[in-house]
């Protein structure tokens, strides 16, 4: 599975280079195991991480820079921390996988001025 973050500086400009790092983890809620992945940059102007869910179930999404969780938008709503603990978890079906899209943005995106 694919998971892509479009990243962008303190001005909302989309980051056109490579620069920045995230780690992406998932935790399946039930049994605890860990699914851990760092992005990479792509020229289309967004980050890619590659993971495998090889057990289906309720996971815990956490995409972070350095130590710090990211803000995601959810159902259009912002949200500090992963998704699956202020919000309903990522659920991996067994069976062949389909997309769906999560928006990720950093802090300062809303005004922080975290470079």
């Amino acid at each position: 599975t694919t998971f892509a973050i479009t990243a962008h500086d303190r001005y909302r400009n989309v980051q056109t280079s490579d620069g920045f790092f995230f780690t992406v983890q998932l935790i399946h809620q039930r049994t605890g195991r860990r699914i851990l992945t760092n992005s990479i940059y792509q020229p289309s102007g967004q980050y890619y991480a590659y993971y495998t869910a090889k057990l289906a179930g309720e996971y815990t999404l956490s995409v972070k820079r350095g130590n710090e969780d990211l803000l995601m938008v959810y159902d259009n709503e912002v949200v500090q921390g992963p998704v699956g603990v202020n919000t309903p978890p990522l659920v991996v079906y067994p069976g062949a996988s389909t997309g769906a899209t999560t928006v990720v943005q950093h802090p300062y995106v809303f005004g922080s001025d975290v470079a």
